[in-house]
């Protein structure tokens, strides 16, 4: 934009003066057309190009949320860790919960086959054997109708942990027993009476086998 005197139209170019240098006449410039005022505009309006190209190149550039690292190999080494610190947590909480559930069952199959060995053998002492192979572990619960029986002898009869029922023989052997975790009899884990239940049968008079072999 150029500029004229408004008395002698003399050309003042693009910064006009407040005195014309032809005419010598003074004019009212407006403040937002003097030199100053022209610079601050100018270098404002760069700096707002500059500014609206930067934001344009960041939009162009930016990645979701989370994810400004991803190339980073230390973020994803950091990632891989945390993945495998809370993998392996997991692991090791889920083995812990089974072990110590495993053990309870263990411990509830072994109580309760020993509750079941001393009923047994109380009820043998009450009418001079044990159950038939047809009677079962019932006759501890209700009289089956042989003479002498003072029951019950345990007020349940449930199966063992582990929704088996509990393994009973009249063979000589050791009376009950339950399959253990992997429900057959006859193998490594299967539950047994324990020591003391043997040795309080024991001290009823009862014939108790001296060591609890696998049942057949």
């Amino acid at each position: 934009m150029r500029f004229r005197c408004p008395y002698c139209r003399h050309d003042l170019g693009e910064e006009p003066a407040a005195v014309c240098p032809n005419c010598r006449k003074g004019m009212v410039v407006p403040a937002q057309l003097s030199k100053g005022y022209s610079d601050r505009r100018k270098r404002a309006a760069e700096k707002r190009r500059i500014r609206r190209e930067a934001e344009m190149h960041r939009d162009g550039q930016r990645v979701p949320a989370g994810l400004a690292s991803v190339n980073n190999p230390r973020w994803l080494a950091a990632a891989v860790m945390a993945l495998l610190l809370v993998g392996g947590g997991l692991v090791f909480r889920s083995r812990v919960a089974t072990g110590s559930h495993e053990d309870y069952r263990l411990s509830k199959a072994a109580k309760e086959v020993d509750n079941l060995f001393i009923a047994l053998h109380r009820f043998r002492a009450d009418c001079g054997r044990f159950p038939s192979a047809r009677e079962g572990l019932l006759a501890l619960v209700r009289d089956p109708g042989v003479d002498g029986w003072r029951g019950p002898y345990v007020t349940l009869v449930k199966p063992d942990p582990w929704r088996r029922g509990y393994i009973y023989t009249n063979d000589g052997g050791v009376p009950v027993r339950s399959g253990g975790p992997d429900r057959r009899a006859g193998t490594a884990d299967d539950v047994v009476p324990s020591v003391s239940a043997r040795e309080e049968a024991a001290e009823s008079g009862e014939d108790v086998p001296a060591e609890p072999g696998p049942q057949h």
